[in-house]
């Protein structure tokens, strides 16, 4: 046996040569330091080599690895193979003398001192030599140990005992990967015959409380947990959607097949869905957001939109599953708000209008649709719409949903001017000086009732008067307005030729214009100005 400090004598005295040599490596040794550069003494490091051999013979391994390292400091390449051989050999003599007892307590079946012996001959290797003979001689006795106490059915005791620090240390990487397979199988084989029963009834909860009971006794893993929730996910949505199905089949759900629904969905374990909002505003409508915010006492920055998971929660509630559920809530509160679903028909918001969620009318709003937004009408209740909604960004799947019934027209309301719940930040003529009979373009600043603020576009000051004064300005390609074309000081009639918008707030638009004459003839060259110096006359105006 090794003893004591003496074992870790030869690590001391420069053992770094030796551990590359019981791997097989052929790295010289350093040199002495009484010895010039180059100097060496074959016949010296030979005598070394032969009393190592002795030392060795004698089991004196310390004494052995002692004499080698002496022997380095003289050796030329020739002797240096002899001492690596010899090495080698010290550490296989060793490894064999000490391994006997490993291998007969794995044996014995007593896998946990067995474990215990071979991390302490490991701990304590004098080189890594030792270390790769002592794996090979114990690890396939300890392997074959612990899967006994897989077929006795201890899968526990044998699950702690493979994943140990000593079992890392002693066993090969072949025979770790034949115990894991070994286990995962038997791990398997008994989640199998306990959870086959429940999960044929479709009963999932017994079926889950029974993994659980398994995993907090060290039967199973979280990978076989993660393998049987998957199964009873896939069961729980097959119910859902048969469930949903039956509902829409007969049009009529009550409260408690709702209730049934979230308590089957909540065996899930899903975490809440996330939510996440398509953002398909204009600019124009994100302003109007943003005013509307700090015209409430808010700060006017955006609202979270996505409400992401905590880390390591399980994955948000499925959209299917999500969309089934909010079908389900559909068909209750239809029935409770009595609906009339008949054929559909195109409609238009009139407005800003709240979209709430399709099986909760009366809860949190699910977005605001902007003004003019084309929907498609499937019924009605309670004062209330059930629409379609598809907007030209949305991608896959169509949006349905309440909203209020007397928000929508069933005419195209995007050439009208707006309500003023959406009439902040439109662009408007209006009368916007005493005194002068034309209008000119200005931005609604702010609007309550039939009162409106407008910002003049051509020097930014602030005009109040009635809504019934304003008209919506579109201006763009072949719109007829008045400029200053012929004559000097006198407005006249144009033609749009094509609108530049700014690329940033603070600029101005440039329209291009050509004049013409009574007869609509172009009068003279195209001409540029700035948007805000154009005028229109009146009867011109469709509002």
């Amino acid at each position: 046996m090794m003893r004591g400090a003496a074992f870790f004598l030869g690590a001391a005295l420069g053992l770094g040569a030796l551990a590359a040599g019981c791997d097989g490596g052929d790295k010289p040794g350093p040199k002495h330091a009484g010895l010039e550069q180059g100097k060496t003494d074959p016949r010296k490091a030979r005598e070394l080599v032969v009393k190592s051999d002795e030392a060795r013979e004698a089991h004196d391994y310390d004494t052995a690895r002692e004499l080698l390292v002496q022997a380095e400091r003289y050796a030329d390449t020739a002797v240096r193979e002899e001492i690596r051989v010899a090495a080698e050999l010290c550490d296989e003599q060793q490894a064999k003398s000490l391994a006997p007892e490993v291998v007969e307590t794995a044996a014995d079946g007593k896998c946990a001192p067995a474990l215990k012996l071979a991390g302490k001959l490991v701990e304590g290797a004098p080189t890594p030599g030792f270390t790769a003979f002592v794996k090979k001689l114990v690890s396939k006795p300890i392997e074959q140990c612990l899967a006994g106490l897989v077929e006795a059915g201890k899968l526990s005791e044998a699950r702690e005992l493979g994943s140990s620090a000593e079992a890392k240390k002693a066993l090969e990487a072949a025979d770790a990967k034949a115990l894991a397979e070994l286990l995962g199988g038997a791990v398997k084989a008994e989640l199998r015959k306990a959870l086959e029963e429940p999960l044929g009834r479709r009963a999932w909860a017994e079926a889950l409380d029974k993994v659980d009971a398994l995993v907090k006794s060290g039967q199973a893993g979280a990978a076989e947990y993660r393998s049987v929730l998957a199964q009873v996910r896939d069961g729980i949505a097959a119910d859902v959607k048969a469930a949903v199905a039956t509902a829409t089949q007969k049009k009529a759900a009550s409260a408690d097949d709702l209730k049934s629904l979230d308590a089957l969905l909540a065996l899930g374990r899903w975490s809440p869905p996330v939510v996440v909002f398509e953002d398909d505003r204009t600019e124009l409508e994100k302003m109007q957001d943003k005013l509307a915010r700090l015209a409430a006492g808010g700060s006017g920055e955006e609202p979270k939109t996505t409400q992401a998971p905590a880390p390591g929660a399980e994955p948000p509630l499925p959209a299917e599953l999500a969309a089934a559920r909010d079908e389900m809530a559909f068909w209750v509160t239809c029935g409770t708000l009595r609906c009339k679903l008949g054929a559909s028909k195109p409609m238009w918001t009139w407005g800003r209008v709240d979209l709430m969620a399709k099986g909760d009318p009366k809860g949190a709003k699910v977005k605001t649709l902007p003004h003019a937004a084309a929907l498609t009408e499937l019924g009605e209740a309670g004062g209330l719409a059930l629409v379609e909604w598809q907007p030209a960004l949305a991608s896959a799947a169509r949006r349905t949903g309440w909203v209020d019934a007397k928000a929508l027209k069933p005419t195209d309301t995007s050439a009208l001017l707006p309500p003023a719940n959406a009439l902040v930040g439109v662009r408007v003529w209006g009368p916007l000086r005493d005194g002068e009979k034309v209008y000119e373009l200005g931005t609604v600043s702010a609007a309550t009732g039939e009162d409106v603020a407008v910002r003049r576009m051509s020097d930014g000051q602030e005009v109040k008067l009635t809504r019934a004064k304003l008209g919506l300005a579109r201006v763009g390609k072949g719109t007829k307005v008045l400029a200053l074309c012929q004559t000097p000081g006198k407005l006249e009639a144009a033609v749009v030729d094509d609108v530049s918008e700014p690329p940033g707030p603070m600029s101005d638009p440039i329209v291009t214009l050509t004049c013409v004459d009574a007869q609509g003839n172009p009068v003279g060259n195209k001409r540029q100005e700035q948007l805000g110096a154009v005028r229109l006359d009146p009867s011109w105006l469709r509002k």
